[in-house]
């Protein structure tokens, strides 16, 4: 049985989080790629001389290893660091860091791969791939609100002083500051929220948890400067799903034919890649916010569209 075979591009530290996941979690075959050849040998070898105790193998990697690449995923990104506010800030300096990747890539690379974005804004960068490569959206998807959704289960959890596993529900919409928390389709185990809440005379902190779910990763940067660990066993989570016949619903970014832009929905994530969306009845505010957070990502999408341009 052929093995999966996955090229990483960028061996910071969300790529080597990432690669470290995979090589610890899966069977797998991992090529890590980076400009930076004295990190890329140092972070391979790190992993490299623990082979004997995984069931992965850690390479080298260059762009041709993308000819045959079953995945490739993108993590490479300009610098953000403490100081950083919006993701929106990374999109200039993105899509020139993105589209010198992607020409790489452009000759190097199997039509039926499958591309994960990572790097910031994830939306508006997921939409410029696509677009550049001119492949199927399908094969196109962005690591999306899948994180911001485990941010908001955690932080319910905590509020509700419960297990997080017992919390299940979705952020959709954009990655980013209009990301909208549907607060109104969570379930604590089998129960709706609003019914779990009256049965306990608990009052909900709702704003809060909004705020810690957006803010969440900032909070993270602010202490050290990124994140990695918890975006890396989101994306392993991703990878896990794209490989398995069963799959998982999980939202994340694709190119939605409804509203014409790169957003997170719920989708049914297998080895076929983006399926079915699942449903859910938003209420009337959800709705609301969900308007401005599709008209958020389209100005993005037009300043990718106006940088497509000067590359003609």
């Amino acid at each position: 049985m052929k093995r999966t075979k996955l090229v990483i591009i960028g061996a910071g530290q969300v790529g080597a989080s990432l690669a470290y996941t995979l090589f610890t979690r899966n069977e797998v075959d991992i090529y890590l790629i980076d400009n930076n050849l004295n990190k890329l040998k140092g972070q391979v070898l790190d992993m490299a001389h623990a082979e004997y105790i995984s069931n992965s193998t850690i390479h080298f990697g260059t762009y041709k290893d993308c000819k045959d690449a079953d995945f490739i995923v993108i993590t490479a990104s300009v610098p953000g660091g403490k100081e950083l506010t919006s993701r929106n800030q990374l999109l200039q300096g993105n899509l020139e860091l993105l589209s010198s990747i992607l020409k790489e890539i452009k000759a190097n690379f199997n039509p039926l791969a499958k591309f994960i974005l990572i790097s910031n804004p994830v939306d508006a960068l997921s939409y410029f791939t696509y677009s550049y490569l001119n492949i199927p959206n399908e094969n196109v998807i962005g690591s999306g609100t899948y994180l911001d959704s485990l941010r908001f289960r955690y932080y319910l959890a905590k509020e509700l002083n419960i297990p997080t596993k017992d919390v299940n529900g979705y952020v959709i919409g954009e990655h980013g500051d209009s990301e909208v928390l549907l607060f109104s389709s969570v379930n604590i185990k089998s129960t709706p929220l609003d019914e779990y809440l009256e049965k306990y005379k608990i009052k909900l902190n709702k704003e809060k948890i909004k705020k810690d779910t957006i803010e969440g990763g900032f909070y993270v940067t602010r202490a050290k400067g990124y994140t990695n660990y918890a975006i890396a066993m989101a994306v392993s989570e991703i990878i896990n799903s794209l490989t398995s016949k069963i799959g998982n619903i999980l939202p994340v970014s694709n190119y939605s034919d409804k509203y014409k832009v790169y957003m997170s929905l719920p989708y049914l994530l297998t080895q076929n890649g983006v399926s079915k969306r699942l449903d859910l009845e938003l209420s009337s505010k959800e709705k609301e916010d969900l308007e401005k957070s599709i008209d958020a990502l389209k100005n993005n999408q037009k300043i990718v569209d106006k940088f497509i341009k000067t590359l003609e």
